[in-house]
């Protein structure tokens, strides 16, 4: 799983970069909502055009950024695949099995104990086994983070799946037990990088010998 992480930027210029202009980095479905003439423009570029232009367009509220927990900041030092294994393995600790066929047999157990002490079965969410594992994943992140980041972090991820959840009510979850959630899948994953990171370092070592 060492493909999960991409470089480590300084997670207060990340955010900065986030918070002031998501689009540069968003996930490719959403240049859909880009008006077809700015494209027409000679070459089409996301950070070309005002940024007021570019909020508009996604609707995203302007504000000072809030500074991210640390948990957030284990989100920034993720690549794509990562953010989405973070997704499958939240879902999977709230609802078992909805995630076996996306995630490590090592991190599944490791949910099952995350669930033993957060009691997930006892929340809303547990019994839409209907929904698609990274629908819950994001369902969870939408209840977790505040309307103004999720308007930001939203972009990050397709928009098939985003405007999925529109229908979708928020979820009748303690705020307590979210964070704690939250915070523990994003420092597993986490720890999936430091222990890929060392095997490719001893790989690369055991190459040159």
């Amino acid at each position: 799983m060492s493909e999960l992480y991409g470089p480590f930027p300084s997670c207060f210029l990340a955010w900065l970069r986030i918070w002031q202009s998501p689009w540069v980095s968003m996930h490719p479905s959403w240049e859909v909502c880009v008006p077809e003439e700015w494209k027409k423009q000679g070459s089409w570029r996301r950070e070309q055009f005002p940024s007021e232009c570019m909020r508009s367009v996604f609707s995203i509220e302007d504000s000072i950024p809030s500074e991210p927990g640390e948990a957030l900041q284990y989100w920034l030092m993720m690549n794509d695949k990562a953010r989405s294994y973070a997704l499958k393995l939240a879902a999977e600790i709230v609802i078992p099995e909805i995630g076996r066929a996306d995630l490590e047999n090592d991190d599944i157990k490791w949910g099952r104990h995350i669930a033993k002490a957060l009691t997930p079965g006892k929340w809303s969410v547990a019994s839409w086994k209907l929904l698609l594992v990274e629908q819950v994943g994001l369902l969870l992140m939408r209840q977790w983070v505040s309307p103004i980041t999720w308007q930001r972090l939203r972009l990050f991820y397709d928009k098939g799946l985003v405007d999925s959840l529109s229908v979708e009510p928020f979820l009748e979850i303690p705020e307590k037990r979210l964070n704690q959630l939250w915070h523990a899948v994003m420092w597993r994953v986490s720890q999936l990088q430091s222990v890929n990171q060392s095997l490719d370092d001893h790989a690369a070592d055991t190459g040159k010998e």
